[in-house]
């Protein structure tokens, strides 16, 4: 299914986040996540939402400016970006 639903361009990803409640809908989740204190990542998610939240926080790390979504991953990954998601968009890239 996640592959199914997976967004398909950084256009797509860049998309997501100008839309007006898919967007700032994505930040207040990940303000949530990010105020969980003492639990890992898979501790609040479960597997496999765990990975699909460090691949989500490396796309839309990569596609824009929020600070957020860095500091999602500083804190639950130790800042280290999902190299499949990072690999995907770079074919993704390519292509176009």
């Amino acid at each position: 299914m996640s592959q199914r639903y997976a967004i398909g361009s950084r256009a797509e990803a860049e998309s997501y986040l100008a839309h007006p409640l898919l967007g700032p809908r994505l930040v207040d989740c990940t303000r949530l996540v990010l105020a969980v204190e003492g639990r890992t990542i898979n501790a609040i998610l479960g597997a496999p939402d765990d990975a699909k939240f460090r691949s989500s926080m490396t796309l839309f790390g990569a596609v824009s400016d929020e600070p957020i979504f860095d500091e999602a991953l500083a804190k639950y990954f130790a800042g280290q970006r999902d190299d499949a998601t990072l690999g995907i968009l770079d074919r993704l890239e390519r292509k176009a």
